[in-house]
């Protein structure tokens, strides 16, 4: 079986950002992928680099547009698909989550990031604690019908071991995380930053 994970050019264009989504997507199942895992807050940019409230606007419900359009995409081309977005909940809370999509379009579930970090080195400022909240779902499994058994864990989730010790070592893991983290994405930046297009779908057996 196939895995494929794609990492891609963003910017302030949810509407852009997943039609570019789209694109990658097909070109993974078109080479082979049954399990596909878009990036990070896949649909905007990586915004914890600075506070500043206009960037609460950018979460949407698991039953917004994104989501929606992604459930589309699964269903018309048979694939279990990963797609992390920047999440409001009915209560209201906001969390970096990764909705996990079966092939026939309906949610198997949600993994929403525990471990959210305030980092501030030279390389990188993120101050995610002031957008996100920690996750609820604790370090879960999702059952797929390709007789494989995933797990989720988003950036900093990897770095302090809790994770990778709760996930079952029978399960296969897709470890999810965006590799831009503290890149700082001008507005209308896209695909073009730091040396051209960067967008890319990779494909592997497991």
């Amino acid at each position: 079986m196939r895995t494929a994970l794609i990492q891609m050019g963003t910017e302030y264009d949810a509407e852009k950002n997943t039609a570019r989504a789209d694109r990658l997507v097909r070109e993974a199942a078109g080479r082979g992928a049954r399990i596909v895992c878009l990036q990070e807050l896949f649909n905007t940019v990586y915004f914890p680099y600075e506070l500043d409230s206009r960037h609460l606007g950018l979460a949407e419900p698991l039953d917004g547009p994104t989501i929606e359009h992604m459930r589309g995409l699964a269903a018309e081309l048979g694939i279990v698909l990963i797609a992390p977005i920047y999440e409001k909940a009915m209560d209201g809370l906001l969390y970096n989550s990764a909705p996990v999509i079966g092939p026939d379009g309906g949610l198997l579930g949600v993994y929403r990031k525990s471990h959210i970090p305030i980092v501030s080195v030279p390389s990188l400022t993120g101050v995610e604690k002031y957008y996100f909240t920690p996750g609820d779902t604790g370090f879960v499994t999702f059952d797929t019908p390709f007789d494989a058994t995933i797990g989720i864990l988003i950036c900093y989730d990897l770095s302090t071991g809790e994770g990778v010790e709760h996930v079952p070592a029978t399960a296969g893991r897709v470890t999810q995380s965006n590799l831009d983290t503290g890149e700082k994405k001008a507005e209308g930046g896209g695909e073009e930053g730091k040396g051209g297009d960067q967008s890319k779908a990779g494909a592997r057996p497991t």
